[in-house]
């Protein structure tokens, strides 16, 4: 792949918004530094700072100190919001590929590795998204033993899977985990530069990742996605409080907005319609589940009830909204062990010999992740 010799910027820049998480900030830096000093030059690393509080600034400065020309920094006087500062950390990169990485997440140790060679041996200047596989788990605080969550990869696969837009068009939870996107930084880059109006109608919705890679693809029909079935991203999971209107704001709003704005673009076609409208379909029943999970297991957390029931109405669709309110209600009135028992039972019916695994998935996700005090919007 020649044109990845010839370019005088680097072959990738690792791209990382960061905000108040200078501890998590710090254990990043430790994990991806090191590797990216041994291929100084032809990978750059670079971070922007959404107005800290913390000392998110002091650990950035130690390590440009300690690993100098290779980290790339940009501090906002303010806090943009998420989508806002991923922007920005996008205007800083100059890598050929640019890989987003979360600044609570972390990659294996062979990782930078991997994907280097990966890009050398299997992507060219056609290539306009890598997505490749992670794993995730919690970290037991009175154990301190790992706990199992899930693995993207999928071992009777092949390592390197050519997918089509078809397969990952639309805003689906599966396709937004920022960490195992890889876009090709050229194409990227003249999107920003030539559809300014319909990016700054998506931003503010915590996915604008999500829709730069689905608005480059749309506008380049002929660029290829690729899948990288091998685990280069390792999730410590961090523990969340989760609220019904942080989750009803993400998983239902949020995704419907980025889906309109989507279906809006003169670059979409009749087929590619039909689809992001079935999924947007599938909103409704997300959120009726993520409310039914919440409740079984006892992470029934919310601001306001009255004001959750006017988030809805003020928000939603009213046949959606009057659908919302009605389960809210009922669950409400619902005792969590006797949710937690008819869950169990459809998992059961649905999985059938597979039953187990999925269930003590459910079991870590909602029983685990939920234990802390954050947020999950911030």
């Amino acid at each position: 792949m020649n044109f990845l010799k010839m370019e005088s910027n680097p072959l990738l820049s690792i791209a990382v918004p960061t905000f108040n998480r200078a501890k998590f900030l710090e254990k990043l830096l430790n994990c991806i530094a090191p590797q990216v000093k041994e291929y100084k030059g032809l990978v750059e690393i670079c971070i922007s700072n959404n107005g800290s509080s913390d000392k998110t600034q002091e650990v950035i400065r130690s390590f440009q100190d300690k690993y100098p020309g290779i980290i790339k920094y940009n501090k906002n006087e303010k806090n943009l919001g998420f989508d806002k500062n991923l922007l920005k950390v996008i205007e800083i990169t100059k890598g050929q590929f640019i890989w987003f990485l979360g600044d609570d997440d972390s990659i294996v140790a062979d990782g930078l590795e991997q994907v280097v060679g990966f890009i050398k041996g299997y992507c060219d200047k056609n290539t306009g998204l890598i997505n490749i596989g992670h794993g995730s788990h919690f970290i037991n605080e009175k154990t301190k033993q790992i706990v199992i969550d899930f693995d993207t990869v999928k071992k009777s696969e092949p390592a390197v899977q050519n997918l089509e837009l078809k397969d990952i068009i639309g805003i689906r939870l599966d396709n937004t985990f920022i960490s195992t996107l890889i876009l090709n930084g050229i194409f990227v880059r003249k999107v920003l530069k030539d559809e300014k109006e319909v990016i700054e109608k998506a931003t503010g919705n915590h996915y604008i990742h999500a829709f730069l890679y689905q608005l480059m693809l749309l506008k380049y029909p002929k660029l290829k996605v690729t899948r990288f079935n091998k685990k280069i991203v390792d999730v410590d999971l961090s523990y969340y409080k989760f609220f019904l209107e942080d989750k009803f704001m993400l998983y239902y709003i949020s995704r419907n907005r980025l889906s309109d704005v989507l279906l809006s673009c003169k670059q979409i076609n009749d087929y590619y319609r039909i689809i992001i409208i079935n999924e947007k379909k599938k909103f409704r029943i997300g959120y009726i589940r993520e409310m039914v999970g919440m409740k079984a297991f006892g992470n029934f957390n919310y601001f306001s009830f009255l004001g959750c029931i006017k988030l809805f109405f003020n928000q939603a669709k009213f046949t959606d909204a009057l659908i919302f309110a009605i389960i809210f209600l009922i669950l409400h009135l619902t005792p969590a062990f006797f949710l937690r028992f008819l869950y169990k039972c459809f998992i059961k019916i649905k999985y059938k010999e597979k039953w187990h695994d999925i269930w003590m998935h459910i079991v870590v996700v909602n029983s685990e992740m939920s234990k802390g005090s954050e947020r999950l919007i911030r």
